[in-house]
């Protein structure tokens, strides 16, 4: 049943009634009508589909990718090859690095060695290329290489900087601007041989003199004006040499004050201004040795000690020095010493010692 509604008062009547039971008024005969029409049932959401991948941005990723994974092959087979090449190096006669080669173990010792291990790589800009070896005798053989380069043309004694203890030899590249540094190390059961390619080329000095030693006698550094002779001679010291030479200056030798003693090792190089000669002497003595040598130079030729040492000891390093001849330089000698022998560092720089009476 549908109520009816009272046009003047607004009052819904029930359906039978003729007049309105609020204000009396006669009801028309209309039924009563929602004034609003019901609210619509909501459809439930549907997610539009989704959109499609653009075939472009697909294809690009897949370029990027097959980029990448071409890149690590080439690694990959750079460094195989690289690897191959080393290993192929370790039993030739040379060891083959960019457009230089360097003579081999097998080269210098006449005979293989066993390879335990090589490697290559790239650090700080530096190739670095070793070969590890297995060997009986693996002092005999570091000596007899490194010695073996240091007899060629080219290679000079290379040191550390900060301790100055010798590490290997040096030459510069045929490359333009490098320069090899070769270094060994031993090893439980033999040794390492490195070489270093590194930009930069090493300061050779040349001999623009003679080989002989003076025979003339020495003018200690009290006396006035410089050494005479040929104190051009910028080569590495030979045992048979009887003067360590430096600018217009000079220093007896080993040789000159205890007569002969093997000279396994020796380089001369410049270094943040100064120059630098090293020699490594073998001797049954070592301690007596290191003791006369430097005190016939402190008794005659005007050295004084830098430092104290105890000779009696089994190992010590003594330093002593003295002003040039040449004004504003002086040379300051360094002896490190052990049970096999000693190694004498002269360095000639700017300065001068203050030397204490």
């Amino acid at each position: 049943m549908a109520d009816k509604f009272c046009t003047n008062c607004g009052t819904l009547n029930p359906e039978a009634s003729k007049f309105c039971i609020s204000c009396g008024s006669p009801l028309q005969g209309q039924p009563y009508q929602q004034p609003y029409p019901a609210y619509p049932q909501q459809q439930p959401y549907a997610a539009p589909p989704a959109a499609a991948q653009p075939k472009k941005k697909r294809k690009g990723l897949m370029i990027l990718l097959g980029i990448a994974i071409g890149f690590v092959l080439l690694i990959v087979i750079i460094v195989a090859s690289a690897s191959a090449g080393m290993g192929k190096a370790a039993k030739a006669d040379y060891y083959e690095i960019v457009n230089d080669r360097i003579p081999s173990v097998k080269n210098v010792l006449g005979e293989q060695r066993k390879v335990t291990g090589l490697g290559t790589e790239i650090k700080n800009g530096i190739r670095i290329n070793y070969w590890a070896y297995e060997s009986p005798t693996p002092q005999q053989d570091v000596d007899a290489y490194l010695g073996a380069l240091l007899d060629a043309d080219g290679y000079i004694q290379m040191a550390d900087p900060d301790t100055r203890e010798f590490t290997g030899a040096g030459r510069n590249s045929v490359d333009p601007g490098y320069h090899f540094e070769v270094t060994a190390k031993l090893e439980p059961s033999g040794y390492r041989i490195t070489v270093y390619y590194v930009q930069g080329e090493i300061e050779m000095l040349e001999n623009p003199g003679t080989d002989e030693p003076y025979s003339e006698p020495y003018v200690p550094s009290s006396s006035t004006g410089p050494a005479t002779g040929n104190a051009g001679n910028n080569t590495a010291f030979s045992a048979d040499d009887d003067y360590y030479l430096f600018g217009g200056d000079r220093v007896p030798s080993v040789k000159n004050i205890l007569g002969y003693r093997s000279v396994p090792s020796s380089g001369r190089f410049t270094m943040s201004g100064a120059t630098i000669l090293q020699v490594e002497y073998k001797s049954d003595t070592p301690n007596q040795d290191a003791y006369e040598y430097l005190m016939h130079l402190n008794e005659n030729e005007g050295f004084v000690s830098l430092a104290s040492v105890d000779f009696a000891e089994p190992s010590g390093q003594a330093k002593f020095g003295r002003n040039s001849v040449d004004s504003g330089y002086m040379i300051v000698l360094t002896l490190d010493f052990d049970q096999t022998g000693y190694k004498l560092e002269a360095k000639y720089l700017e300065g001068e010692v203050t030397l204490n009476e």
